[in-house]
C-alpha cells in the first residue's frame, strides 16, 4: 500500500507540474512505458482526466472503409465525404477504445503526434498523409476534440471502385493514455461507387439517337437517365424530367434510345432541344455512382435533339429574317405581291431561323436542294430560268438575274439541315417551299433621237430615218436579240415598217435603227413606236419630210465630207496627247493601236459611213466624271468623231459595232482572274455610267468591249481593299460631288443649199500612216444660226480614282497615244481631201490634252440620226 500511496503522489506532482509549466507535458511516444498514464491536455473535464488515469489499454484497429473523404474545408458536420462524394485514393480507418469510464464514456483515443503516415500500409502502400479526427466532436474547437478514433489515409494512387485492400498497422501509435497499439490489420469495406462512362452515337439527333453507358463492376441493377432541357446557356441550368431506366446490352454495358416522346418534360416537351445527360448506378455494396453533370456546363454530355427543318417555324416575329426576300423585300408564302422592276434581280433564301430553334442551338447550316425558278410573261406560259445560287455560310442563299424580264414569278426549293431533317414537322418527305412575286415595269422606252429633223427637204427618192431607242429596263433589247417579235415600228404615210425592215445596231441601253426607203417627190410624214415585254409604249410626236426631184449631177468638188452646218460645231485642236486618224470608207478591217499596245480599237469595214476623224484619249482624274458608289476607276479613255477640220460630229454613230481592248496590267490581271465579277466595264450616257458587256481575255491579258456609240469609258474594280488600291497604284478615295457645268449647244438648221458631193476612194495602194495632224488658230465663228438646241449632259466634278496627269501647256504636237497599223491606202487622206479649202488651218480654239467642249463626246447620245448618216447611207444606197 506504502508504494501504491508513493506512485499515486508521484502522478500528482507530474500533473501539478505540467499545470505550471506546459511544455512539460509533450513527449514523445517512447519516453514512457506503455503503462504509464499519461494526462489530458488543459482544458480537459475532470472526467476526462480521470479516464486516462484509469487507462491501461491501447486503442485498437477495428474497421477500414474505401473513398471516405476528410475535407477540412467544408463546413461542420459535412466534412466526412462519401458516397457521390467519395475519393477513389483514400481510406477511412476507425480505432476503438475499449475502457467504460465512469460518467464520460470509452476511452482517451488516439494521440495526433503519435500517428505518421509510415505506421500503415494499404496493400503494401505507404499513404502519403494522414489526418487524426474525433468524428462525433469534430464540430467543437480543437481543445475540446476528446477522443480522436478515426484516421484517413491519402494513398499515392487511385484504386479500383470495388476494391477491399489490406490495411495494416506496421508502426507504433499511442492514444492519449500512452498507451502504445504496434500491430493490427483489417480488410477495408467497399465504400467506392461505379465508375460509369457515357457516350453517345451522335452529338446531332434528327429523330433518335443511342446512349451507350459502361460500368466498371456489376452493377445492383441498371442505371437509370436523367435528360434535361437547357433552358439557360449562360448559367447552364436545365429542366429535368423523370429518370429512364436502360436495358443492359452486354456484361456490363446498358443502352437507352433517346427519342422525341422522352424529352417531354421541358419547356419545348417532344421537340428540338439540347438536352443534358446524366446517368446515375449503385453497385452490389450499393454505392453509388454517377456520369455527366447535372447542369449543362464545360464537360457536361449534352445532345442537339433536332427534331424539325426550321423554315422560320415557331420563330416571334421579327427575331429572324424573312425566309424568302425579294430585293430586300419579304416575300411570305401564299403571297403575290407587285415589285417595282430592279436590275439586277436579286432573290434571297434565309435559314437563319434553323439557327434559333432552342437554347443553345449550334447548328443552323441548311442545305438547299430541288431549286426551280419559273418565270411566267405578260402573255401567259411558264417558263424555266436557270438559277445558280452562291452561299458563305451554309445558312444564306443568293439567286441573282442580271437581266431579269417583267412577270410573273415562282420560286420553289427544299431544305435539309444538318440532323437531316427534310420538313418542319418531322416527316421524311420533303417539304416544298413556294414563293411568287410579280415583276412590273412602269417604264415606257425613250425615243432618244431621230433623223431627219421636222420639216427636212429630201434630195432625191432615196431617204434614211435613223434614231435612237433606249430602254432603262433593256425591255427592248431583250425582246430584239431573244427572236420574240418586238413592237419596234417605223410608220411612213400610215404604213408600219417591224424590225425585219430595219436595220439594228446594239447600243449599251437599247438600239440605234436604220429604214432606207425610196418615197414619192412631195410631203412625207413619219414617227416611231416602241412597246417594251410590259406593254409600255412611246409614241414619238408626227414629223413632216418633203421628197423634191432629183436635181441633175453636180461636178464632182474636192471635199473631204459634206455634213450639214448645223450638224458641226467648232472643236478645240486635237494637239497633245490625243490619238487621231482619218477614215473614208474603209474596205478592210481597221486596227489601231497605242504604240505600247495597251490600246487598240478595231472596226469591220461600212462601220463609219464617210471620212471622218477618230480620236482615243485617255482621261486624267480630273476628266472622268465621279464612280458609282463602291467602284473604283482604274482607267478611263475618250473615243470621239471629227471632221478632217476637227469640227465635233454630232449624233454619228458606228453603224456596225466597233471593239475597243484594254490591255491589263499584272496586278489588274490577277484581281480580275482570281474575283470574276469585280472587273466592271463602264460607258458615261446620258449623264451617268452605265455597266457595258464585257469580255475578259485572260491569254491576252485584255479586256474587250463592243461598241456603237462614241463616248466616254472606263473600267473599273468592286470595292478595293487600301492593300489592293496600294497594288493598284491608286489614291485613297474619298466620296466626290458632282458639280453640273453649264451644257453645249448643237445649231439644227436645215442647209438645203449643200450639195452631197461622192468622196472618191483611190485604188488600193500601199498602206500609208492615217494620222493627220490637225491645225491649231483661233477660235472659228459658228457657221449657222441656232433655231433649236439639244442639251447635252451635265459634267460632273472630278473623281479622284485616277492618278492626275499634267496636261501640255502648249498646242504643240506630241506623239499620238494611237497609230495605224495596216490601214487600207482608201483609209489615208485622199487628194480630194488635199484640194478642199480645209485644208489650210481653219481657226480653232487651242486645248490641253484630252480636253473639249462639255457636250462634245455625250451629245452622240442625243443626235444619232445625223446629216453625216443620213446623206452617206444616200450614197450608198441611191447608188
Amino acid at each position: 500500500m506504502a508504494q501504491r500511496a508513493a506512485l499515486v503522489s508521484l502522478l500528482t506532482f507530474l500533473v501539478l507540474a505540467a499545470q505550471a509549466n506546459p511544455p512539460l507535458a509533450s513527449f514523445a511516444k517512447a519516453t514512457l512505458p506503455a503503462s504509464s498514464p499519461q494526462h489530458a491536455h488543459p482544458g480537459a473535464p475532470a472526467s476526462r482526466v480521470a479516464a486516462q488515469d484509469a487507462d491501461s489499454l491501447p486503442s485498437r484497429l477495428v474497421s477500414a472503409r474505401t473513398g471516405d473523404a476528410w475535407d477540412p474545408t467544408a463546413r461542420a458536420g459535412n466534412r466526412l465525404r462519401r458516397g457521390l462524394n467519395a475519393r477513389p485514393n483514400m481510406v477511412h480507418l476507425t480505432f476503438e477504445d475499449d475502457l467504460a469510464a465512469s460518467g464520460d464514456g470509452a476511452g482517451t483515443g488516439l494521440d495526433p503526434a503519435t500517428v505518421e503516415p509510415s505506421d500503415f500500409t494499404v496493400d503494401g502502400q505507404v499513404p502519403l498523409a494522414v489526418q487524426v479526427i474525433d468524428l462525433p466532436n469534430e464540430s467543437l474547437d480543437p481543445p475540446q476534440r476528446l477522443r480522436p478514433l478515426n484516421v484517413f489515409l491519402t494513398l499515392p494512387a487511385a484504386m479500383a471502385s470495388d476494391a477491399r485492400p489490406t490495411v495494416a498497422l506496421v508502426g507504433q501509435v499511442s492514444d492519449l493514455a500512452s498507451n502504445a497499439t504496434a500491430a493490427g490489420q483489417v480488410v477495408a469495406d467497399d465504400g467506392l461507387g461505379p465508375q460509369l462512362s457515357l457516350s453517345l452515337d451522335r452529338a446531332l439527333a434528327g429523330q433518335q439517337a443511342v446512349l451507350t453507358i459502361t460500368a466498371n463492376e456489376p452493377l445492383a441493377a441498371p442505371p437509370t437517365v436523367t435528360l434535361g432541357e437547357l433552358t439557360d446557356p449562360a448559367t447552364g441550368a436545365v429542366t429535368n424530367g423523370p429518370p429512364r431506366a436502360a436495358q443492359q446490352t452486354g456484361p456490363s454495358t446498358y443502352e437507352l434510345v433517346i427519342t422525341g416522346d422522352l424529352l417531354n418534360q421541358g419547356t419545348n416537351p417532344g421537340n428540338s432541344q439540347r438536352v443534358n445527360v446524366l446517368a446515375d448506378a449503385t453497385d452490389a455494396a450499393a454505392n453509388p455512382g454517377r456520369a455527366g453533370k447535372t447542369t449543362a456546363v464545360e464537360g457536361a454530355l449534352t445532345l442537339e435533339f433536332d427534331t424539325r427543318l426550321n423554315g422560320g417555324l415557331g420563330m416571334a416575329p421579327g427575331t429572324t429574317p424573312a425566309l424568302v426576300t425579294v430585293n430586300g423585300q419579304a416575300v411570305d408564302a401564299g403571297a403575290n405581291p407587285e415589285l417595282e422592276y430592279a436590275r439586277p434581280l436579286r432573290v434571297t433564301i434565309n435559314w437563319a431561323a434553323e439557327g434559333g430553334e432552342y437554347p443553345g442551338d449550334t447548328h443552323g447550316k441548311v442545305a438547299l436542294t430541288d431549286l426551280a425558278v419559273g418565270w411566267t410573261p405578260l402573255g401567259g406560259g411558264m417558263q424555266a430560268v436557270e438559277a445558280a445560287p452562291t452561299t458563305q455560310d451554309g445558312i444564306v442563299y443568293l439567286l441573282t438575274f442580271p437581266d431579269p424580264a417583267p412577270g410573273e414569278y415562282s420560286v420553289q426549293f427544299s431544305g435539309k439541315d444538318e440532323a437531316n431533317n427534310v420538313s418542319v414537322s418531322g416527316a421524311a418527305q420533303p417539304d416544298r417551299f413556294s414563293r411568287t412575286f410579280t415583276l412590273v415595269d412602269r417604264n415606257a422606252p425613250v425615243i432618244a433621237t431621230l433623223w431627219p429633223y421636222e420639216g427636212f427637204t429630201n434630195s432625191g427618192a432615196r431617204v434614211v430615218l435613223t434614231g435612237d431607242v433606249t430602254d432603262a429596263h433593256f425591255g427592248l433589247s431583250r425582246l430584239l436579240s431573244g427572236g420574240t417579235p418586238a413592237d419596234l415600228k417605223v410608220v411612213v404615210d400610215g404604213r408600219e415598217y417591224g424590225p425585219g425592215s430595219l436595220m439594228l445596231t446594239a447600243l449599251e441601253t437599247g438600239w440605234h435603227f436604220v429604214l432606207p426607203l425610196s418615197l414619192a417627190t412631195g410631203p412625207h410624214t413619219w414617227q416611231v413606236i416602241a412597246q417594251d415585254w410590259a406593254a409600255n409604249q412611246v409614241v414619238s410626236p408626227l414629223r413632216n419630210l418633203a421628197v423634191e426631184a432629183t436635181p441633175p449631177a453636180p461636178t464632182p468638188t474636192p471635199t473631204p465630207l459634206v455634213v450639214p452646218a448645223a450638224q458641226v460645231t467648232p472643236a478645240p485642236s486635237l494637239a497633245g496627247s490625243m490619238a487621231q486618224v482619218t477614215v473614208a470608207q474603209p474596205t478592210g478591217p481597221t486596227r489601231l493601236a497605242s504604240a505600247d499596245g495597251t490600246v487598240e480599237l478595231r472596226f469591220p469595214p461600212g462601220a463609219l459611213s464617210a471620212t471622218a476623224q477618230l480620236a482615243l484619249t485617255p482621261l486624267a482624274a480630273s476628266q472622268v466624271p465621279p464612280a458609282p458608289s463602291g467602284l473604283s476607276i482604274v482607267r478611263a479613255f475618250r473615243l470621239e468623231v471629227f471632221d478632217t477640220q476637227g469640227r465635233t460630229l454630232e449624233g454619228v454613230l458606228f453603224l456596225q459595232p466597233a471593239t475597243i481592248s484594254f490591255r491589263l496590267s499584272q496586278q489588274e490581271l490577277g484581281l480580275a482572274v482570281a474575283q470574276p465579277g469585280r472587273l466592271v466595264v463602264q460607258v458615261h450616257f446620258q449623264g451617268q455610267w452605265a455597266p457595258a458587256q464585257h469580255t475578259l481575255r485572260r491569254a491576252e491579258g485584255a479586256v474587250e468591249v463592243q461598241t456603237a456609240r462614241f463616248s466616254t469609258w472606263s473600267f473599273a474594280f468592286r470595292d478595293l481593299t487600301p492593300a489592293e488600291t496600294a497594288q493598284l497604284g491608286l489614291e485613297q478615295q474619298t466620296e466626290p460631288t458632282a458639280t453640273p457645268l453649264p451644257t453645249a449647244t448643237a445649231t439644227h438648221t436645215p442647209t438645203p443649199t449643200v450639195t452631197p458631193t461622192p468622196i472618191p476612194t483611190p485604188p488600193p495602194s500601199t498602206p500609208t500612216a492615217a494620222v493627220s495632224p490637225l491645225p491649231t488658230s483661233t477660235p472659228m465663228p459658228p457657221t449657222a444660226t441656232p433655231t433649236s438646241t439639244a442639251e447635252g449632259p451635265p459634267r460632273p466634278s472630278p473623281s479622284p480614282t485616277l492618278a492626275p496627269t499634267t496636261p501640255p501647256t502648249s498646242p504643240t504636237p506630241t506623239a499620238p497615244l494611237l497609230t495605224a497599223t495596216s490601214v487600207p491606202a482608201a483609209l489615208a487622206p485622199s487628194a480630194t481631201a488635199a484640194e478642199a479649202p480645209a485644208a489650210a488651218p481653219s481657226p480653232t480654239p487651242a486645248r490641253s490634252a484630252g480636253c473639249g467642249p462639255s457636250a462634245r463626246a455625250d451629245l452622240a447620245t442625243a443626235l444619232a440620226g445625223t446629216a453625216l448618216l443620213g446623206f452617206a447611207a444616200w450614197r450608198r444606197w441611191a447608188g
